[in-house]
């Protein structure tokens, strides 16, 4: 199926569910100011969420499955996050196996945790181990540290089926912890401490007797109680329940289901997460629901709560997730990405530093929810990139065919990523509400979206993932049809060089290895566009979002 049938494919889906909400009669979805909806991410497939709290906001690290999946061939890993658990911003693949531990091969479920102002990033491959690499950032870019599994079946008392689905804990009193392990049958849940380095381990791995267990061990602590949870194999699909105690190692007490598997997850595994975020608790879990697919999954968010006693009350999922925790606010910068729904459009890295919006077509659509509209705003602005015919954005309030407040042109400018700022008048609103960017034009892949604002548009901090390159490290130099790679004058010695190029997608395009001396250079013969461009050398690895005309 090619990509533009996959993404009607896509498209349809998600009218199904609408179609299917509105038959219902659930129509939170749509007239709520202050709910989004589940899934939480709809324009790619992510699976396995990790949820954490880094610097103000909820960061999920995701599996991500790839368009047409038949089977759990995850590579690479999506990042999302948000402040107001509604409009989720897509950070990318900040994670690839190939490029950053070509020693794996698959990356399955992933964790990830801060120490010391480093952010350490966990993550399986396949079944067989899991490694770790570190970054100074929550998305990188990311280092592997060791140049191999951090944990394998060779270590200690680690000899388990499934080798996977690391869950990582630090505790009040510094000590570290890594839960890991699956398998269909007998007792292949483990924990093993960490060293303060949270690269390597201390002493042998210790079994945790976990009623049905299967897979997607999780811990967290509330009111100095323990908290296990887990994937149990049970009659209709797997069931996350938990067990609890004073010492997170052992003396587990079974205490039963926190989420039975819903109808729309087709009775196949689950991976939950939570998190405690602003006096709330919250849960992460993905299902079936957009794709209709085993292989192609959705991360979705719910509430949860306590009881009296400190058990946790079961969970329900919901189609319309969790409220909305603060305001857009209209004179910031918002980030085309920072989207709560989504008709047709993709995501990919931005020459700029964070992600856009493309791979729009005519009578796609995004959502942005909860504006403040608390003053007047008499105009709208956005960043632009057309190498096609341009179109046009319209602005609507509250729904699809709410009130047309203005209607912004987009040039065509010829040069995928020759960026420029258009904007138009609007009609006066206020209140909380919605915007609907609707994309009209006469083409395909109309034009990418950088960012847009009705006032000043303060800027927002934005990770750049893989920048390490910018200023420092190999050289790399676009003279057609060449790419040239030059080193400084300390690193001129024999090495092997590997060179990748992806799409701002991230597919593969073109990898290869070769011997350098003093300067390689490789044909490029691709079309005039944006690419990642990833060498690695030694133990090195260097990335680089790069412009190439031919």
């Amino acid at each position: 199926m090619t990509l533009l049938a996959k993404r009607n494919y896509r498209k349809r889906n998600r009218i199904s569910r609408d179609c299917f909400l509105s038959l219902t009669g659930i129509m939170l979805i749509f007239a709520s100011l202050t709910f989004a909806s589940n899934p939480i991410i709809s324009h790619k497939y992510t699976a396995d969420p990790h949820m954490v709290v880094f610097d103000g906001r909820i960061y999920m690290y995701c599996s991500h499955d790839l368009d047409n999946s038949t089977w759990y061939d995850m590579v690479d890993y999506t990042v999302i996050s948000s402040d107001d658990l509604v409009n989720w911003t897509d950070h990318g693949e900040v994670f690839r196996v190939k490029d950053h531990a070509p020693w794996a091969t698959k990356a399955y479920a992933p964790a990830c945790i801060e120490r010391n102002g480093k952010y350490y990033l966990y993550f399986p491959d396949g079944d067989k181990g899991i490694g770790v690499v570190v970054g100074d950032t929550p998305l990188g870019p990311f280092k592997d540290p060791l140049g191999k599994p951090l944990i394998n079946r060779s270590t200690p008392n680690s000899n388990v089926q499934w080798c996977f689905d690391p869950a990582v804990f630090i505790d009040d009193d510094g000590q570290a912890y890594c839960y890991f392990g699956g398998g269909d049958q007998g007792y292949n849940a483990r924990v093993i401490k960490l060293n303060e380095d949270m690269i390597s381990v201390s002493g042998q791995a210790e079994i945790i007797h976990a009623p049905g267990y299967i897979e997607a061990p999780f811990m967290h602590k509330h009111k100095g109680t323990y908290y296990y949870s887990y994937s149990a194999r049970r009659n209709g699909g797997d069931v996350i329940e938990y067990m609890i105690s004073d010492d997170p190692m052992k003396n587990f007490q079974y205490k039963g289901a926190i989420f039975y598997n819903p109808p729309d997850n087709l009775n196949n595994n689950n991976h939950a997460s939570m998190v405690e975020y602003k006096g709330k608790w919250y849960f992460a879990y993905h299902n079936r629901k957009i794709s209709g697919a085993h292989y192609e999954r959705s991360v979705n968010i719910d509430l949860m709560s306590y009881n009296d006693d400190g058990t946790i009350e079961q969970i329900t999922p919901t189609w319309e997730s969790v409220p909305q925790l603060k305001h857009l606010d209209p004179n910031a910068r918002i980030e085309a990405e920072a989207m709560d729904e989504q008709f047709g459009i993709e995501t990919a890295f931005c020459l700029e530093g964070g992600c856009l919006v493309d791979s729009i077509d005519n009578e796609d659509w995004i959502r942005y929810t909860g504006f403040n509209f608390n003053k007047e705003f008499k105009k709208f602005k956005a960043r632009v990139s057309s190498g096609t015919k341009g179109g046009s954005i319209e602005i609507h309030v509250d729904s699809l065919k709410g009130t047309l407040i203005g209607t912004c042109s987009v040039p065509y400018s010829n040069i995928e990523e020759s960026w420029s700022d258009v904007e138009c008048s609007i009609k006066n609103i206020s209140g909380i509400r919605d915007i609907y960017l609707k994309f009209i034009g006469t083409s395909s892949n109309l034009f990418s979206l950088n960012w847009f604002t009705f006032g000043e548009g303060t800027s927002i901090k934005e990770h750049k993932p893989f920048s390490d390159v910018y200023n420092r490290g190999p050289q790399m130099h676009h003279a057609p049809p060449f790419l040239h790679v030059d080193f400084n004058d300390r690193e001129r010695k024999p090495i092997n060089l590997q060179l990748a190029i992806h799409d701002l997608k991230g597919r593969e395009l073109y990898r290869t290895t070769k011997q350098y001396k003093n300067r390689l250079s490789f044909p490029i013969h691709f079309a005039s566009g944006t690419y990642l461009i990833t060498i690695r050398y030694n133990t090195k690895v260097f990335s680089k979002v790069m412009l190439l005309k031919n």
